[in-house]
Parts: structure tokens; sequence; C-alpha cells
């Protein structure tokens, strides 16, 4: 009610301002182009929630847990989602007794680890086969590195809202009894009753990840009509601060992680690739509105440590590729 209350008087009182219109056009185009991606991933959870027994997701998965989260960080190369969507996936996933560390490779992994975001990258760098692969390899080391370290950290659901692995919760505002058991759908069930409550699973996740992008892409309109990309490209000085500036630029932009390699293509001429490469792995892994969403399952504690080590994984690793000389590419 407050953030609808903030939001309308900016909006009102400074219909005239031009950092309110461009405020307004960027909230616009961020929520319009997350929605359907929100809406695939709520689709895919939903019928995984309903079709999937937990049996056959632990099935799916090797016993070790390290196998298990490699697995998951390559599961983008079946379920190409962007980071969007992949919100709702994985949060149906950890429903399904997946682990918070495995369900975190995915997390990470999904964005950039698949074959859209392999074509996008592609044709923003003129077919160059090197820049793809040191976008994937990277995404998914970054993605494993901190997943393993979770697992030390919050093994099991401890990272995990008490609500997001309330069973009897979700089978409430199911309204089928025992068609989301932990046993699995029943077989019983007519298919079309199994379709409508697979529906009805989408719909509820969609509305609750929904109000959680939205307000995180109106601070991340916020930041965007305050803060000019110029600056970013003025204070560039030195490897370092090139790759953290390119690493908030990705924070701020908000961008899909299937377009986000054409702007940093864009900064071919005036940023190191390191730094282009900083943007383009980070970005499907954390931004505003990716923090905001993460917040509809997962602990504020938990996704304090989750930032922190997804920041200093991107940093390190950009940093040693510039020491071996790929920042000159």
């Amino acid at each position: 009610m407050v953030f609808s209350f903030v939001a309308l008087a900016v909006l009102v009182f400074g219909a005239n301002s031009p950092a309110v219109q461009t405020l307004a056009i960027t909230f616009v185009s961020i929520t319009l182009e997350a929605i359907p991606f929100i809406m695939l991933g709520t689709l895919i959870g939903g019928f995984v929630e309903v079709f999937i027994s937990r049996e056959r997701v632990a099935a799916l998965l090797p016993r070790s847990r390290t196998l298990a989260i490699i697995v998951a960080g390559l599961l983008g190369c079946v379920i190409p989602v962007c980071e969007c969507a992949v919100i709702a996936v994985t949060r149906r996933l950890v429903r399904k007794g997946v682990p918070f560390s495995v369900a975190v490779a995915y997390l990470l992994a999904g964005p950039i680890v698949n074959p859209l975001v392999a074509g996008s990258t592609l044709v923003a760098y003129n077919g160059d086969w090197l820049v793809v692969l040191a976008r994937l390899l990277c995404g998914f080391a970054i993605a494993v590195l901190v997943a393993i370290i979770v697992d030390e950290l919050f093994p099991g659901h401890r990272a995990l809202l008490s609500e997001t692995i309330d069973d009897q919760a979700d089978h409430n505002h199911c309204g089928h009894a025992g068609c989301c058991s932990s046993a699995g759908p029943t077989a019983d069930l007519p298919l079309h009753r199994r379709i409508l409550s697979a529906l009805e699973h989408a719909a509820n996740d969609f509305l609750l990840v929904s109000q959680f992008l939205i307000i995180g892409a109106f601070f991340a309109a916020v930041s965007q009509a305050l803060i000019s990309r110029q600056t970013f490209v003025d204070l560039a000085n030195t490897p370092a601060v090139t790759i953290l500036l390119m690493m908030t630029l990705a924070i701020v932009l908000n961008l899909c992680s299937e377009a986000d390699a054409f702007v940093a293509a864009s900064f071919r001429t005036t940023m190191p690739f390191s730094a282009q490469l900083a943007f383009m792995v980070l970005g499907p892994m954390l931004d505003l509105k990716l923090v905001a969403m993460y917040l509809s399952f997962v602990r504020r504690r938990a996704l304090l440590v989750l930032i922190v080590l997804i920041c200093c994984a991107v940093f390190g690793m950009m940093m040693l590729l510039h020491l071996l000389g790929w920042g000159i590419m």
C-alpha cells in the first residue's frame, strides 16, 4: 500500500519532469519485458508441481551433492528460461524437496547456460564463438562455486522462508486434495483436473512473484532515471574499476539475459572484455528486480550472503581473466 502511494505520487506530481518520464518509460518496459517470461516460468513450475513427484525429481539428481549441483547448473540447456522465469521454476523445485544449494545452481546458471542466450550473444558479438563460450563457462563455473559454498553455509532448506517449504499451505490454496501430495500426483484424477490444478498453482505463483517484480522494477527505473551510462564510462580508469562499474551497471539496468549481450557489445570501444563479460555474467544472476523477487522465498540473511558470494565470485573471476589476457579481446 505504501509503495503504491509513493509510486503514484511520484508519477502524478512529477508528470512534466523529464526524469519522471524516463522513470515511467523504464518501469513499463522492464515490467512488460519480464511478465511474459514470469508467466512461462510459473506455467512450467505449475506443471512440475502437479505432474512430477518428489521421487521422480530425486531420481533425476545424482546422490552426490556436488554432482547434483553440476547437473542443476546444466539444467538451463533443457529448460531455457531467462532470470525472470527461473524464479518461479526454482520455487517449485525446492517445494519438491530439491536442496537449496542445488536449486541455487539452476537459479544462477539457468539464465546464462541455455541455447537462447548463446544465440543472442553470438549475434551481438558478430559470430564470435569465443565470447559465447567465455560467457557460458564463466556463468556455469560461478553458479557451481556459489552453490557449493551455499551448501556448506545453509544445508538443506535453512535459507528458505518457512512458507516456501510448507506443503500444507500450498495444498490449501490449491483446493485439490491429494494432487500435490509428497508422494506425487494422484493417478486416479482425470487429466483435465490435473491440468487445471497446474494452472491454479501457476496463477498463485504468478501473482506472488509479480508483486516483487513490480517493486524491483520501480526501484530499477528510479536508478536508471538518476544515473546515466556516461557516468560509468567517465569513471573507468583501471581494470578493477571498469569491472566494478560494469557490474554495477548490470545490477541497475535489469536487462533480460536474452538481450543484455547487445548492451554489453556497445561498450567494446570503451570497456575491456573482462568488464563486458562481468556485465553479461552478473546481470542474469543479480539485479534490483531479482533481489526483490528472491525475497519471495529466501530469508534475508541468506539472500545477503548469496549477494556477497555472487559479487565476489564474478569480480574475482573477471580479474583473473583480465590478468590472463582476456581483458583485451
